[in-house]
């Protein structure tokens, strides 16, 4: 038999050899070739239930809806789910606010522009939104569920004060029965009965009352919900408050009492209820204001009318710059107001500190109308100033030639 030689041995084990690295070097590429091209597929899984949106919750609470309430509740939803917090702009923050018909936040958004941050009612829970519309069901089934009765939002409001906002007494009962704390402060020291004054909203006011509230508490401006009342001319509440001891007295950090409050906003039935109680006619402001000069600066002459019926002095200087109710109402531009005070015998030449009269405003102004008025009224045009001005020379220094020449002409 043939055997073969050494040499042939060897050189079959070389090719062997280089048969099998070459076999391992394109195993990989062989397995690369047969991958898919593509996005890879996913290993197939049963997805998730997809969350039911907190958003439904609050829908259900602004609506009343109990049973939908305690569905999303079982379905694992949060009862203390909160609206984000979210800095939006001024217009915006109205817009939601009336979306919404959210009464609370946007009145004071209305009353306080600038003051209130915009994002004050972030943090809201569902048992807020169902306290402010009154539905005391439903905000019991959230708080069977956990919801915090003591929870607060941004500008630390409670679901008490968003039941004040209701107006509705058993939503006020309710979250009193859940525990809430009847004289919480929010972040400008008003409790939920300083809300309902504010409101206007009696039925909440007589069932916070009723509850405890305290009558004569101050916010951080020093206002009692008297003068909250008195500003939106509420004499239900009012009467309420004084049949319980509230002070007709009381005045804000600025020494402004309820009746100049109710002076400023033309509030007429706040005015009698007030001065029936021994509200005084002559209380000074830090500024020396009384409630006539309020009520004639912002021209309410049903008001004017009342203060001076009641013994107001329309005469009477501020203490500051010496200014008359009359001065007052001209700088206002305040026509009807000037009319009213004259028939009641104000001073039309009254001068202040600095020897200006009204004549002499007005011709500042360039008001050609208020001037004539004047005028026909009998003011004396050549009265001067603590500079040597008479009203002739200013509206000439300010430009005014037209009024300038009505002046003149009264004076030849």
């Amino acid at each position: 038999m043939h055997r073969p030689d050494r040499c042939s041995t060897t050189r079959l084990m070389i090719r062997t050899c280089i048969l099998l690295c070459i076999a391992a070097c394109m195993l990989p590429l062989l397995a690369w070739s047969r991958k898919p091209t593509g996005i890879p597929s996913k290993p197939q899984t049963i997805p998730a239930p997809k969350a039911v949106p907190a958003e439904r919750l609050f829908a259900a609470a602004r609506t009343g809806n109990t049973a939908l309430t305690t569905q999303l509740l079982r379905s694992g939803i949060p009862a203390d789910s909160r609206i984000p917090a979210q800095k939006i702009s001024y217009s915006r923050a109205l817009a939601h606010a009336r979306d919404l018909n959210d009464r609370f936040f946007l009145s004071l958004l209305i009353a306080e522009p600038g003051e209130i941050p915009t994002d004050a009612d972030a943090g809201q829970t569902a048992l807020m939104t169902a306290s402010l519309h009154g539905h005391a069901e439903t905000a019991g089934v959230l708080v069977s569920y956990g919801a915090s009765v003591h929870a607060r939002t941004k500008g630390n409001f409670t679901a008490l004060m968003y039941a004040a906002g209701s107006d509705a007494s058993n939503m006020v009962h309710a979250v009193i029965r859940f525990g809430a704390r009847i004289n919480d402060v929010d972040l400008r020291s008003r409790t939920a009965l300083h809300h309902a004054a504010r409101l206007g909203a009696s039925h909440a006011a007589a069932a916070l009352i009723a509850g405890g509230a305290a009558v004569d508490s101050r916010d951080a401006d020093g206002c009692t919900p008297l003068m909250l009342a008195s500003s939106v001319d509420s004499p239900d509440i009012m009467n309420i408050l004084l049949s319980r001891g509230a002070s007709v007295s009381s005045a804000d950090r600025q020494e402004q009492s309820a009746l100049a409050k109710a002076a400023a906003a033309g509030a007429v039935r706040s005015l009698r209820l007030l001065i029936e109680h021994g509200a005084s006619v002559r209380a000074h402001d830090v500024s020396g204001w009384t409630p006539l000069m309020e009520a004639a600066a912002n021209g309410h002459a049903a008001a004017l009318t009342v203060l001076i019926a009641h013994g107001a002095d329309v005469n009477e200087r501020d203490g500051t710059v010496g200014q008359t109710a009359l001065i007052k109402s001209a700088i206002r531009r305040q026509y009807p107001m000037i009319t009213t005070l004259l028939a009641q015998g104000a001073d039309i030449n009254a001068m202040d500190k600095s020897g200006s009269t009204a004549l002499m405003f007005l011709a500042y102004f360039g008001d050609a109308d208020g001037v004539r008025s004047l005028l026909k009224h009998g003011a004396n045009v050549s009265l001067m100033d603590d500079q040597g001005d008479t009203a002739e020379a200013i509206a000439l220094r300010e430009g005014h030639t037209t009024v300038a020449r009505f002046i003149a002409a009264e004076r030849k």
